[in-house]
């Protein structure tokens, strides 16, 4: 009988440690389930903030080809008068008027 009365206390001893670990697992859990949500708060606005950068750099990137675009019909536009003035400067005084 003193022998299992030694098992059940023993027994009772390993089920006392094993619902502390269980209750120290489950604190665990939930500060990395915390964690995690935390986390996953982060990415979601870090994912925001990427696709907001990525649409101002796709109107910045539209403004500078716009600029670009203008800027080259200015340079051709001047390149043509230069060549027509040239051209007048450089006709024949008899038959063309400069």
């Amino acid at each position: 009988m003193a022998q299992s009365n030694d098992r059940l206390d023993r027994i009772e001893a390993l089920v006392a440690k094993n619902s502390e670990t269980i209750d120290r697992i489950g604190l665990k859990v939930d500060r990395i389930t915390a964690d995690v949500n935390e986390l996953t708060v982060d990415v979601n606005q870090l994912t925001e903030d990427g696709k907001r950068r990525d649409q101002r750099l796709a109107e910045e990137i539209k403004r500078w080809d716009d600029r670009f675009f203008q800027l080259s019909r200015d340079h051709l536009m001047i390149a043509r008068t230069i060549s027509l003035r040239r051209a007048r400067s450089s006709a024949c005084p008899r038959c063309c008027k400069p």
